[in-house]
């Protein structure tokens, strides 16, 4: 596989994860029965949210890691870049979007909520594979072990 193929693999992997959860805070935080105007603009925070998060992870250089090495560090790299994706998501969301569009609300619970999700799908993700990887694929059999 090519690395820019490589590339755009993982950042669709981690924008589908970050979007999954965006969701999946929405389900939690109405209980599985997310309000009609609260639906009616997830579409919207979906794609902002996983714009500035992916951003983050770019400027965190979580693509430069190699998964099947995932380690704390990268644990914690991953903490920082979907905190960041975060802050930026609450400030532009408060101080420009609803300066223009008062009608898009988002709940607060949704910034926590969907900053803890992210941070369990894309770190577990990482690290399932590394697990994956450690357990369930053999060592070819014309390879040595170091």
């Amino acid at each position: 596989m090519t690395k820019l193929r490589r590339l755009a693999l993982l950042t669709f992997i981690d924008a589908s994860l970050v979007a999954v959860s965006i969701y999946a805070a929405y389900l939690l935080r109405f209980d599985f029965e997310i309000r009609p105007q609260f639906l009616q603009t997830l579409p919207y925070v979906i794609a902002l949210y996983v714009t500035l998060t992916v951003i983050s992870f770019y400027v965190f250089k979580i693509y430069k890691r190699i998964w099947q090495y995932a380690s704390v560090g990268d644990l914690i790299s991953i903490t920082k870049a979907v905190l960041l994706g975060s802050i930026m998501f609450f400030t532009i969301h408060q101080f420009v979007v609803t300066y223009f569009y008062s009608t898009i609300i988002i709940p607060r619970s949704i910034y926590v909520l969907s900053s803890i999700i992210s941070f369990l799908t894309v770190g577990g993700s990482r690290f399932a594979w590394r697990v994956f990887r450690d357990n369930y694929m053999k060592i070819q059999p014309h390879h040595r072990r170091a």
